[in-house]
């Protein structure tokens, strides 16, 4: 092994300074995905970064102190540095050389805890959650701490913040199509997850309640690796579900393909009552549905990389899927007018939502000079949606036959430019422009069977086109201000126009989001970070589209074309102590903030709506502790608790309304290392009552169970969700003179055994990714 290591000395001493350098091979050719980590004199780690493409890596620890860089790399011997204090900008060459021995297929076993706690985010490393093994992506997020799934309102919200932003490999996708992708996405395929309560200017402005983030497993190794997973489980019904991944890696080339494939039957049911009050007259409807759906799906994903030269890195992507999901659902509403009981009424419901998408994406980095980087991003995205209801109803001896059709296709356009520098002062600079352009139509029609034939219902059918262009442009600068405290200054700005011409919408607007983090460390366990972020949450297309869904013949879901984006302000503290232990204080002001359902009855025609609307004005305050424990050395666990306190303030009925709702949400996971090759693992979370818009949703909470064996390249997982039957929705929507409640019943106790098997090359965690310029946008279209 040789090593060359040499410092160059900047010509004038600052403060935050600079580690920075290349790896490359004895024959000059660059190392990419090398991992270099700076330790302290007392072995603890201060630092660490994968080398880019090119072979470059920069590091900038906030206390100076005496370090050793060390660099390794698969297949090189690795190398270090004598301990040296960093007292100016140095620069470090690593020459890595191949180690003597064959090693031929090689398995590296990592132990990772499931849960990284870092300043600005909480990292859950899925394959260390056992009870999500098997599963789906909603399945990971339902188990990660401070996180909300809402399967009946189709979202997932972070800390109890609506209006949370998902990415999958940095992309947005449509709020429509977000919720099919997630409940087909195999777990297996994910890497990691990133929960970002306070993101930067950087990010898209869009998601008031913060950014969650699923990374995919991603290859950096030489030659041809893959895995395979196969999963089988039974609740109600059965639940399949399997992912193949094949990557190959040589010189300048990279290729890896993702297929997976899901077949899941479940079951729901739907409880709804509702009580309506006009002048002498009430009301009540009481309607009770069961679904029996099928969930196919199938994704698939192919990316090619090319290092052009030592410099410059381009890439493409293409990926779609394919979500064919099919209910039928028959309901009953029993109702009363003054206490006297009508004739009870039977719906069924046969239901295909289809959705059909692809997408291409081609990205561009270059490394300007030794501290300067340029990228850009293109990309192009269609989506298609196709959701027939057939109906049939029943009242005595009087049936009605009626149908839905909604056919949605999506264009998207998506195109960035990022430039990044790194002064010599240990300060960077990023900035970066963005324009998003979508057009979408709508064409909804509500059909009556009768004599002559079907016959459009012209109070319900509707056809709306939507055209949205959002030009963005940002700047962010961190400067360290001293050895300990780091100032980050961020600006964002957006320009929105919207126009649906023939609801006669037309809106052009252009904010400013500003940014601001400061961090001090106190020392290597102990630090303090105070963020403000302003945000935006537009309305999803699915919320502003005229869609149709009936539970029963009086009572049905649509969109709403008049709702108004959301603006909040987010202001955060957090201390870290102890290493590990962080407590957050945050408090959030939010201006029309969306409630995605809103029940209204009219009693003298027995309709129900259910519609978008927004809220005027909310507050929150929250505090949140989290802290890991190591209890023994085989027995460790990861507790998190959120207080919250929610005061707001909406016009409902035309008068105004003013709630107030305190909750705690809490979790605890544990993890057991029961021999080298056995570990377990058992999950618990509560959500006491919580407001949702303008409704109260009850409590509730789940435990879950998984214990994993593992061999060379394979592992057996079998886990069990919902150990006590515990997962079930429940909702109280009180207005002024109107009141429902409602509550949703998923598949009881579901179990699964999962084998996964690895081939080829030692599998590591992936150590670039790749984003594209679609980053932040494609998560505004929901879908079942």
């Amino acid at each position: 092994m040789r090593v060359l290591f040499f410092f160059l000395l900047a010509m004038t001493e600052v403060s935050g300074q600079t580690l920075s350098g290349r790896v490359t091979q004895a024959s000059g050719t660059p190392l990419p995905f090398a991992h270099l980590r700076l330790w302290r004199a007392d072995s603890s780690l201060a630092a660490g970064v994968v080398a880019d493409t090119g072979g470059y890596f920069v590091l900038r620890p906030s206390v100076s102190s005496a370090y050793r860089l060390t660099a390794d790399a698969v297949g090189y011997a690795s190398s270090h540095t004598n301990f040296f204090r960093l007292l100016r900008d140095t620069t470090v060459h690593f020459l890595l050389t191949p180690q003597a021995a064959d090693l031929g297929e090689v398995t590296v076993k990592a132990s990772r805890p499931a849960y990284e706690q870092q300043m600005d985010k909480l990292v859950v490393h899925v394959a260390s959650l056992l009870t999500a093994s098997g599963g789906n992506a909603l399945d990971v997020l339902e188990r990660a701490p401070g996180v909300t799934v809402n399967r009946q309102q189709q979202a997932v919200s972070l800390a109890g913040r609506p209006g949370t932003t998902i990415l999958i490999d940095g992309k947005r996708y449509p709020a429509e199509t977000v919720m099919a992708l997630l409940s087909g996405l195999p777990a297996g395929q994910i890497e990691k997850i990133e929960l970002m309560t306070a993101p930067s200017a950087r990010y898209d402005a869009e998601g008031g309640g913060g950014i969650i983030q699923l990374i995919l497993r991603k290859n950096a190794l030489n030659g041809f690796n893959g895995s395979w997973q196969a999963s089988a489980g039974t609740g109600r019904f059965e639940k399949l579900n399997g992912y193949l991944r094949l990557a190959w890696r040589r010189g300048k080339w990279s290729l890896q393909t993702d297929f997976s494939l899901t077949q899941d039957r479940e079951w729901q049911r739907l409880e709804l009552y509702s009580r309506a009050v006009r002048d002498t007259l009430m009301v009540t409807n009481h309607t009770r549905k069961e679904s029996f759906n099928v969930r196919p799906f199938q994704q698939m994903r192919l990316s090619a990389d090319y290092a052009a030269d030592s410099r410059t890195t381009v890439g493409v992507t293409l990926s779609g899927f394919h979500n064919g999901f099919r209910s039928t659902s028959p309901a009953r509403q029993e109702t009363t007018q003054n206490g006297r009981p009508a004739e009870p009424v039977t719906l069924r419901d046969a239901e295909r939502n289809q959705w059909l998408y692809g997408m291409a994406s081609g990205y561009i980095t270059r490394r300007l000079m030794s501290r300067a980087t340029w990228s850009a991003d293109v990309d192009y995205a269609r989506y298609a949606n196709h959701n027939p209801h057939d109906y049939v109803s029943e009242q005595g001896i009087a049936n009605q036959v009626f149908r839905t059709r909604k056919e949605t296709p999506i264009r998207l356009w998506v195109v960035k430019s990022d430039y990044t520098v790194n002064l010599p002062d240990g300060s960077r600079f990023d900035t970066g422009i963005k324009g998003t352009w979508t057009g979408l139509t709508n064409d909804v029609r509500v059909e009556t069977l009768s004599d002559p034939g079907w016959q459009i219902d012209t109070s319900m059918t509707r056809y709306y086109s939507l055209r949205e262009r959002i030009l963005a442009g940002y700047a962010t600068f961190l400067r360290p201000v001293s050895a300990a405290i780091r100032l980050q200054l961020g600006i964002r700005y957006e320009h929105t126009d919207f126009v649906i011409p023939e609801a006669g919408i037309d809106r052009r607007y252009g904010n400013w989001f500003p940014g601001v983090h400061i961090s001090h460390d106190w020392s290597h366990d102990r630090s303090m970070q105070l963020s403000y972020t302003r945000r935006i949450q537009r309305p999803g297309y699915d919320l502003l589209a005229p869609w149709v869904m009936f539970l029963n013949p009086y009572t049905f879901i649509t969109g709403n074309t008049r709702l108004l984006p959301g603006f909040s302000d987010v202001f955060q503290a957090t201390y870290r102590f102890r290493g590990s232990y962080l407590l957050t204080a945050g408090y959030i002001r939010d201006r029309d903030a969306l409630d995605r359902f809103r029940f209204t009855t009219d009693p003298l025609t027995n309709r129900s709506y259910i519609t978008p609307q927004n809220v005027r004005l909310r507050h929150t305050f929250s505090v949140q502790a989290s802290v890991p424990v190591r209890i023994t050395r085989w027995w460790s666990a990861q507790q998190q608790a959120t207080g919250s306190f929610v005061r707001q303030e909406t016009p409902v009925d035309g008068q105004p309304i003013r709630q107030q709702q305190w909750s705690l949400t809490f979790y605890t996971g544990h993890a057991f290392v029961l021999s080298r090759s056995l570990t377990a693992e058992v999950t618990a979370n509560y959500q006491s009552p919580v407001l949702s818009g303008t409704t109260r949703m009850r409590g509730q909470g789940a435990v879950n169970f998984g214990i994993r064996k593992k061999w060379a390249n394979s592992s057996l997982t079998g886990s069990v969700s919902d150990l006590f039957r515990t997962t079930t929705l429940r909702a109280d929507n009180v207005a002024i003179t109107d009141a429902s409640r409602w509550a949703q019943y998923y598949e009881p106790r579901v179990c699964r055994l999962t084998w996964a098997h690895a081939f080829g090359k030692s599998l590591l965690p992936a150590a670039a990714i790749r984003r594209s310029s679609s980053e932040d946008e494609r998560n505004r279209v929901s879908s079942h």
